[in-house]
């Protein structure tokens, strides 16, 4: 009996031992506080205490173990620091008893490192917690206890996969974040100047939410990637899943959402097999992108009009396409549109480049393969004040009526295209005066003979609803203010109001080829009045020094003061804005050759480029009231002639004043090849009827090589002027004086 109850005994301390040595059974944790300061990888810098004294820790390998940071408001970590035991986590704040918020600054390099979602964050006592991510790695956040927490992406670049509930979120300092498969919800997002956050792009459950009253701001870049487009409104939180949501999910009913004047918004919906169409939402953008990374990423327009004041491109690859608008897209003044993939835009006949005083938005390079279609609408702003000829263009492929202008302003002419005839017609389309004097011309090179504002080539537009206005072919036409502004059409009204053009049509792109014709007799012979074939500024230098038997100089309209503007020599590069046009000389029959590399940008069209060296060159600008009139060229060098030859170029007389050089055998010269070390001519008109008048003449350039001196002679006072760079000299003019304009008001002289 005695050794049965024996074996019973020891039968049952056996089972007791097994059961409190099961592998399952949880000890408690143990608690290590941060004092406050130091390295979080150094073990001093850790206590048994709340106040960081006492024992340290073993190691931080230990399971069970709970490290709490508390006991400082700021604490930065630099370096490695792996928290590795079983069931063993670090908390942000002391989870019982709450205390100062703090902010938590992850250096460049830095790491934590915690087992599976086991960085807790606790409620602090006031404000919130805040995380700076300066480094490249995420933690493994666990229970956030914290709502309000603080996410600073502080110039990191980081993926994060998070599911978790923020305060604040902000990337600052040119950060780039990528949350493509976060499921995150926030109060606030905001991106900075600089920095990128690329959002949601796969599965319905994936997204960045923000809470009711909450914002999100963007000046720096967004990238789009889920199918329901760029954000979705009034979305219950917690999420339900859907694919029609967008990237950023607004749990109000209105999107919060503020884009700044640097943002950019694209929309690139990411992963291999997201084949359904990316709607893109009705906004102002600064710069919108459409762009993908998948076979088939399709993007379609949502309902409203969309506007770009920076630049929008499109960048789509492989079989994704575009569906044509259904409502305008406005690109606003100064906006741009780029095509940078073989890809076509259909425009639904809905996009606009608008222009006002500030800008004229444009379209710019066009990439091989790729293709506009569909009709573009294209304003031209033209300033207040000018009563004025201007040349103008238009960017399509085919020929265009007069009528693409004539619901803007008035245009009169007469079925004969002459000028002061009585009782003449009005031609079809124009608006009827008692002259019915054409105000409408194009340069036909045929019936040139001479440089004089009657020349025979400006021949005028009979017909305003004819397509008669030729692809790339430039026009003059006399802007008298809007359509029926009261006293434009008779001139009594001196200030003609602002204007915007409006045209509409399919317009060019790639390579345009613009065939020069000669003929024609006198100074203009040869002379060929182009118009720039693109919606964009165009660089006609480049072009223009590609070409073979053209004219050393060419020249462009000065709508403020009715002067042609001579550019001579043709510089390497010269750009001019879009829907204008130039006159330029043809020595035999050639081609101007344009491309779309030939596109530019400019702020201040048109920009001048100091020309080659010449040893002796001067260049005079006429000014009155520090406006510019007209200028002139005079370059001397011995292998130059004195009559007028291909170098030369010949003087287009201005509407109010006219500078100009004359050549041996009396020829009006903008610019003059001589080589001549005798005086040479120079002459200015003036209108009889203009009265009298005090202009100057600036010296704009300048170069005397060899010791050669320089000197104006004003022969109706006899004073004569060294000039020197930026010399001026001031004159007055009288019609009722008949010397005091004409061929021999002044004249140069050289000497050594």
């Amino acid at each position: 009996m005695k050794k049965s109850r024996l074996i019973k005994t020891v039968f049952t301390a056996a089972f007791l031992l097994a059961a409190f040595t099961f592998p399952n059974v949880s000890f408690s944790q143990t608690n290590w506080y941060y004092k406050g300061t130091g390295a979080l990888n150094d073990l001093t810098s850790w206590g048994s205490a709340a106040d960081g004294t006492g024992s340290n820790p073993p190691d931080f390998s230990s399971a069970n173990s709970q490290y709490i940071l508390q006991n400082a408001t700021s604490i930065t970590h630099s370096g490695t620091w792996t928290v590795s035991g079983t069931a063993s986590k670090v908390i942000m704040g002391n989870p019982t008893t709450p205390a100062a918020a703090i902010t938590l600054t992850l250096n460049a390099a830095a790491v934590i490192t915690v087992p599976s979602s086991s960085f807790d964050v606790s409620v602090p006592v006031s404000g919130a917690q805040k995380i700076i991510y300066k480094n490249s790695s995420a933690l493994s956040l666990g229970a956030v206890n914290d709502a309000s927490l603080e996410l600073v992406f502080d110039g990191a670049t980081i993926t994060t996969s998070s599911a978790k509930t923020f305060g604040n979120v902000s990337l600052i300092n040119n950060a780039t974040v990528d949350m493509g498969a976060a499921s995150a919800v926030m109060k606030n997002l905001t991106i900075d100047a600089g920095s990128v956050l690329s959002g949601p792009i796969g599965s319905s459950s994936q997204y960045i939410a923000i809470k009711t009253v909450g914002a999100v701001t963007i000046n720096g870049t967004f990238k789009a990637g889920r199918q329901g487009g760029f954000y979705t409104t009034g979305v219950a939180i917690p999420v339900t899943t859907s694919s029609s949501y967008g990237s950023i999910l607004f749990q109000d009913a209105s999107a919060n959402l503020t884009l700044g004047l640097s943002s950019t918004i694209e929309y690139n919906r990411g992963t291999s097999g997201q084949t359904g169409a990316q709607p893109v939402a009705a906004l102002t953008y600064a710069n919108l992108v459409l762009s993908n990374s998948a076979v088939a990423s399709n993007k379609t327009f949502a309902a409203g009009v969309i506007n770009v004041s920076g630049t929008m491109t499109i960048n789509l690859t492989g079989a994704a396409t575009i569906t044509a608008p259904t409502q305008n897209i406005n690109l606003l003044p100064g906006a741009k549109l780029l095509i940078i993939s073989a890809t076509a835009f259909p425009t639904g006949d809905k996009l606009v480049l608008q222009s006002n005083a500030s800008g004229t938005a444009s379209i710019g390079t066009i990439t091989a393969g790729a293709s506009v279609t569909g009709n573009v609408t294209v304003q031209q702003y033209i300033a207040a004040g000018s009563r004025r000829f201007r040349f103008l263009s238009h960017p399509f492929t085919t020929a265009q009526a007069l009528s693409q202008l004539t619901d803007n302003i008035d245009i009169t002419g007469n079925t004969a295209g002459t000028t002061g005839q009585a009782g003449q017609t009005t031609g079809t389309g124009f608006t009827a005066t008692p002259s019915n004097n054409p105000a409408a011309f194009f340069f036909n090179t045929s019936n040139a003979n001479g440089g004089a504002t009657d020349d025979a080539g400006w021949t005028a537009f009979t017909d305003a609803t004819t397509a008669s206005w030729q692809k790339a072919q430039g026009i003059r036409v006399l802007i008298r203010g809007t359509k029926s502004q009261s006293g434009t059409l008779d001139g009594t009204n001196a200030s003609p109001a602002a204007v915007t053009l409006d045209m509409a049509g399919p317009i060019n792109t790639g390579a345009v080829a613009v065939n020069l014709v000669t003929g024609g007799t006198g100074a203009t012979a040869g002379y060929n009045l182009v118009g720039n074939p693109y919606p964009s500024p165009v660089d006609i230098g480049a072009v223009l020094t590609a070409a073979t038997n053209i004219g050393t100089s060419f020249y462009l309209r000065n709508p403020q003061t009715g002067s042609y503007i001579t550019v001579n020599p043709i510089p390497a590069n010269y750009v001019i804005p879009a829907n204008t046009a130039f006159v330029i000389k043809a020595n035999a029959a050639t081609t101007l050759n344009f491309a779309e590399a030939n596109k530019a940008s400019c702020t201040s069209c048109p920009t001048v480029f100091k020309p080659s060296a010449i040893k002796n060159r001067l260049q005079l600008k006429l000014l009155k009231d520090g406006v510019e009139y007209d200028n002139v060229f005079l370059n001397i060098d011995p292998s130059f002639s004195n009559g007028f030859d291909n170098a030369d170029a010949a003087k287009l007389m201005n509407d109010v004043a006219s500078l100009y050089f004359l050549s041996d055998d009396n020829i009006k010269l903008a610019a003059d090849y001589t080589s001549s070390n005798n005086a040479v001519k120079m002459g200015i008109a003036i209108q009889p009827s203009a009265g009298q008048a005090t202009y100057s003449l600036s010296v704009a350039e300048f170069i005397a090589g060899n010791g050669m001196k320089i000197m104006l002679h004003d022969k109706l006072t006899g004073v004569y002027t060294l000039l020197k760079s930026k010399s001026t000299y001031v004159f007055s003019v009288d019609g009722a004086v008949k010397n005091s304009f004409g061929n021999d008001r002044f004249e140069i002289t050289f000497s050594k």
